[in-house]
């Protein structure tokens, strides 16, 4: 399924879910959903995927949907939500390109892809889901502090802050 066409029944599914609970708590009408809060959140976030809304913070968001994105000087926040992102950051330069950046993985799954010849320090933290860095060691429930081998704590680097809550996060410096 493409993109589009995954974000377009997506957003179609949520209003419609919350069309049907609305109806229940209006009617009278059996349904057996939720109340009538998480009908307007539900039809509010459909509308929202629908007409393709974003952050104004610069950054992106994969929400019910699988994207690979090549990191920028424009973009700062990357999501995942209930969904699949691969982010490439091995293009980024420290001063150029990226300062504070900030991943996370929410009920979804994310992969960073990095350059291991780029300084950088990234700071994990996980909350009911999991952080695997580089050099193979995981997180669960706890945070960490990785830095690749380049990274001097007096010099320009790239700082990342990765999340994992109800989600995978994986960090890789591997090529491929």
């Amino acid at each position: 399924m493409g993109m589009m066409l995954r974000r377009t029944f997506w957003g179609f599914i949520l209003v419609f879910i919350g069309i049907l609970a609305i109806i229940q708590n209006y009617t009278g009408i059996e349904l057996h959903l939720w109340g009538t809060f998480f009908s307007l959140l539900l039809i509010g976030w459909g509308l929202g995927i629908l007409m393709g809304s974003r952050r104004s913070t610069g950054g992106r968001q994969v929400i019910f949907d699988e994207a690979h994105v090549s990191a920028s000087d424009k973009q700062t926040h990357y999501d995942t939500i209930f969904g699949r992102g691969v982010y490439d950051f091995r293009d980024l330069r420290v001063g150029k390109d990226a300062g504070n950046l900030e991943a996370n993985a929410i009920f979804g799954e994310s992969i960073i892809k990095i350059n291991p010849n780029t300084p950088m320090l990234i700071k994990g933290s996980s909350v009911f889901g999991q952080i695997k860095f580089p050099d193979g060691e995981t997180v669960v429930f706890s945070e960490r502090e990785y830095r690749t081998k380049s990274f001097k704590a007096d010099s320009p680097h790239i700082y990342l802050k990765a999340s994992a809550i109800f989600g995978n996060l994986v960090i890789t410096d591997k090529i491929s």
